[in-house]
């Protein structure tokens, strides 16, 4: 098995509620977790989410996460505002074989995601450490 895209995940923390923030995102993304007191300073609100649709590109992924929150309601711009983390993790699942593997992404991508506030991180996982088939079923229609 080569290196391949496995997702993008956006993952936000905050000292208030990220309940209008998750709504605002609707049907567009699956939550993945909400919480409070996880991923940040102990009693934070914590949320993790990626696209519904996404494809397999980590840019269409980051265009489409910022398609949404570019058309937040001001009340929502504020909470995403007033997040003390916002982090896109792009994934990838790594090979056990010499070879190179290359993802791009564009210019203006780079520059959505920065005017978001937003950072990017990059995960790589070993080799049999995520189950790409439930990820291609879960993205089959």
């Amino acid at each position: 098995m080569n290196t391949q895209y496995i997702t993008t995940d956006l993952d936000i923390a905050s000292s208030e509620s990220l309940v209008g923030l998750i709504e605002a995102l609707g049907q567009n993304v699956i939550v993945l977790r909400s919480d409070r007191g996880g991923g940040g300073k102990r009693g934070d609100y914590f949320a993790s989410f990626e696209i519904s649709d996404t494809d397999k590109d980590a840019d269409i992924a980051l265009n489409s996460f910022c398609d949404l929150i570019e058309s937040f309601p001001q009340a929502v711009r504020s909470v995403w505002r007033n997040c003390s983390r916002k982090v896109f993790d792009i994934a990838f699942v790594g090979t056990d074989k010499a070879c190179s593997f290359r993802s791009e992404l564009s210019a203006e991508t780079v520059a959505r995601v920065a005017a978001t506030g937003a950072s990017i991180a990059i995960t790589l996982y070993p080799t049999g450490a995520y189950d790409i088939s439930s990820e291609s079923e879960k993205r089959s229609p």
